[in-house]
């Protein structure tokens, strides 16, 4: 006999029954420490189980340990943040400042002295550091021993000169005397971070003017100096904020109540509590029934010690919210959860009573499947339906609806049609409403735009032209060499490492990835409106375009995750976070809804394959690989080609692993390739120009040369071509997915939800 097993026994919160022999004890939770007849929550922080350079924060039942501003690990052990200052990483005690001549050098911070990368404490009390002409003081607003330069002197105390005339006689302590060189004579000049005439200065409140609501005033350890930032939740200089769409950083809600909501009508998502909490959203903490009120009116509102529940009054039994007289009717399926496992425990007249579910016939304690009569025997189909052999059991046979009908079979109803013959609104202008299939009418695109009907875009473009990234540019040449055709730079942003480049053939929109800055930017195919997209990534690489379902498909070599979201960057979801060590190209099979990536991960090099929903994962090439860098797919003949930096090869395969072929063999350092007509095009690292080989192999043709205007190595390279190919996704337009539409083989589709969403709201 378990006392602890037929729920009549209740503990207190944060404790559970365990059995002792024919009786039981409440023991409490990990965390938790009996405190009279209630477990209090044991405050970890009190035990200083964090590191000295980290702050701890109680939580129920455990604790949290965050390292302070200036130092990274798990809180329990911290280091300092290494500062990284053009080539060179500053001392703990020094910040990154510009010179004179615009260059990076690292500077010790007041109150230290050194070259930047090593600083130690100025105190001349302990050594004589001071300079000649000075004297080592004590200062009572630094609380500390500082080197002061004699009257008639000026300087910093380490270097005193004298004085040229009276003009820096009366200089603030906060000031220094410097020469004029139009007056020819010296003058007071506040120090750096004060303001005045020299000889009164004062600190600069750099916090003054922060946002009255949302900004704060913090310590910034690079600049050495307070600024105004924005609270958590909300972006902008400090001085100016405005609220974060959750989407972009989903972790900014709270990580236990919180979830990111979504304003369909505004298109913005924000932190809220979930149901059941209260709070902004960023921090939730859960709601009893002391604010909800919805205690049964036999039940009443008690205090478990950390949490307001409803209790059942003495005489009665529920869960609080509902309460029954405990003699005057059997406790029900609500209390005993005695159901049937094909039935439901629904409402009646008199408490709650087991229904048998649709299919099924019983009292709902039994239900079994209810028998019809086959209709090879009696013809019971609806009259919209027909009588068919049943597949899954070819010696039996079932009721179907006919083409333009949905039922069980033996009750059918017509399909409800909405097309864009009863709502135009559905069509682009620039499209017609055509009859299509199964009696609907389809949006096409008129002649001179392509689209999906739905949004059409002009045919603006000439196509068969290479895009490659080089560095901080995105260049341009013809896939064909042509007189006097010197390419063209397209994109030109300082500091930006472009690496994967793909294109959106439907509308014209040119994607690539910024590893220097860890985000995804998109232009027009000329160049133009130049936007970011997607932020919050460390080396995002591969990139694939997904212009059937307008999605996009990327991977990030130091997250070693690989991710989807809507073409505009929106609905982040995480694919795969596991087994993956270096990822780089991604490459799409829109067709059977595949997507294909490298992983040049040194101790096990391979190309993986799985469904763009993220199921059915498997490996298609490990054997004889080193560095697998670039991938390329052609739909048509369904081949996969890809580059090896390691073997220096270019090699095919055929989708289903078989037909693995060396195309060339003499590569030099290939990093990423694209088909074009046949031909294979790759960027390689120690080559000034693209080469390019035929599909089926033989001698290389003649190499192209680069665009003007670019410098570096080349990264990734995309084929532009003046129509989109074949592609039969099952995710058109989304098909009614709230987030994702996802496709994966046989034509199948998931609609996915994006990290930090409820769910829950997905499935509605």
């Amino acid at each position: 006999f378990d006392p602890c097993s037929n729920g009549s026994v209740s503990c207190v919160a944060n404790s559970y029954c365990e059995a002792d022999g024919d009786s039981y004890k409440c023991v409490c939770r990990a965390g938790f420490i009996a405190s009279g007849q209630t477990c209090e929550d044991i405050d970890e922080c009190e035990l200083n189980a964090c590191h000295e350079n980290a702050r701890c924060y109680n939580r129920p039942g455990s604790y949290e340990c965050r390292c302070d501003e200036g130092y990274v690990g798990d809180g329990r052990t911290c280091v300092a943040k290494a500062q990284v200052c053009g080539q060179n990483v500053c001392d703990r005690n020094a910040r990154c400042a510009t010179d004179s001549e615009n260059k990076r050098k690292c500077l010790c911070n007041p109150g230290f002295h050194g070259n930047g990368l090593t600083c130690s404490t100025d105190s001349c009390k302990e050594a004589d550091i001071c300079g000649d002409n000075a004297r080592c003081v004590y200062d009572e607003f630094l609380q500390n021993y500082e080197c002061e330069c004699l009257d008639e002197f000026s300087g910093d105390g380490f270097t005193c000169q004298p004085y040229l005339d009276s003009g820096c006689r009366d200089c603030s302590r906060f000031a220094s005397c410097q020469y004029d060189p139009e007056r020819k004579t010296q003058r007071c000049q506040c120090n750096e971070g004060y303001t005045g005439n020299g000889k009164d200065c004062t600190l600069i409140d750099n916090c003054e003017n922060c946002h009255p609501h949302y900004g704060r005033c913090a310590f910034n350890f690079e600049t050495n100096d307070y600024e105004c930032t924005c609270i958590r939740g909300y972006r902008g200089d400090g001085k100016k904020c405005e609220r974060r769409d959750c989407r972009e950083d989903v972790g900014m809600c709270d990580p236990v109540g919180g979830l990111c909501w979504l304003d369909e009508k505004r298109n913005f998502s924000f932190c809220r509590c979930n149901h059941g909490y209260r709070g902004d959203g960023f921090n939730c903490t859960p709601v009893g029934c002391d604010v909800q009120k919805n205690c049964h009116h036999d039940a009443e509102c008690v205090f478990d010690g950390r949490y307001h529940t409803c209790k059942c009054n003495e005489g009665f039994v529920g869960d609080g919210r509902r309460c029954r007289v405990v003699e005057s009717q059997p406790a029900d399926c609500s209390v005993l959860n005695d159901c049937h496992g094909n039935a439901r425990c629904v409402p009646q007249e008199t408490g709650y009573g087991c229904r048998c579910n649709p299919g099924d016939e019983g009292d709902g304690k039994s239900c079994t499947p209810r028998v019809r009569v086959p209709c090879n025997e009696i013809n019971n189909c609806d009259r919209f339906a027909e009588c068919i052999q049943d597949e899954d059991n070819p010696a039996s046979f079932k009721c179907s609806c006919t083409r333009g009908y949905e039922g069980d079979g033996f009750t059918c109803v017509r399909k409800a049609i909405k097309d864009c013959r009863s709502d135009r609104r559905m069509c682009s202008a620039e499209a017609e409403c055509v009859q299509g299939a199964e009696d609907a009418y389809v949006c096409v695109c008129k002649t001179g735009y392509r689209g999906d009907g739905a949004v059409c875009s002009p045919v603006l473009r000439e196509g068969n032209y290479l895009i490659y990234a080089q560095g901080q540019t995105v260049m341009r040449i013809s896939a064909e060499e042509r007189p006097r055709d010197y390419g063209q730079q397209l994109v030109n942003i300082p500091g930006m490492l472009a690496v994967g480049v793909d294109e959106d053939c439907r509308d014209g929109h040119l994607y690539w990835t910024d590893a220097a800055h860890g985000i995804i930017r998109r232009s027009q195919l000329n160049g133009s409106n130049v936007e970011v997209i997607v932020t919050g990534l460390k080396s995002p690489e591969g990139i694939a375009v997904d212009f059937a379902a307008r999605n996009i498909f990327f991977t990030d070599s130091e997250l070693d995750k690989l991710f989807v979201s809507r073409l505009d960057g929106t609905y982040v979801k995480t694919l795969v976070s596991t087994d993956m060590v270096n990822p780089r190209a991604i490459v799409l099979d829109l067709t059977r809804g595949v997507l294909y990536w490298t992983d040049w991960n040194r101790n096990k090099p391979q190309i993986e394959k799985m469904n763009m929903d993220g199921s059915n994962r498997r490996v298609l090439v490990r054997d004889d690989l080193q560095l697998p860098n670039g991938l390329s797919f052609d739909s048509y003949s369904q081949t996969l080609c890809w580059g090896d930096a390691g073997t220096q090869t270019i090699e095919c395969i055929r989708s289903d692993g078989v037909d693995r072929r060396v195309v060339y063999a003499k590569a030099s350092y290939p990093f990423d390739l694209t088909f074009l007509n046949n031909v294979i095009y790759w960027t390689d690292w120690q080559r000034k120009d693209i080469a390019n080989i035929n599909q089926r192999g033989g001698e290389p043709n003649k190499p192209l040369k680069l665009a003007f205007g670019g410098n570096g190595r080349t990264y990734g390279i995309t084929a532009v071509i003046d129509k989109c190919p074949p592609a039969r996704s099952s995710c058109g337009g989304n098909h009614g997915c709230r987030y994702l539409c996802l496709a994966s083989e046989s034509r199948a589709r998931t609609c996915g939800c994006p990290d930090g969403v409820d769910p829950r709201l997905c499935e509605q």
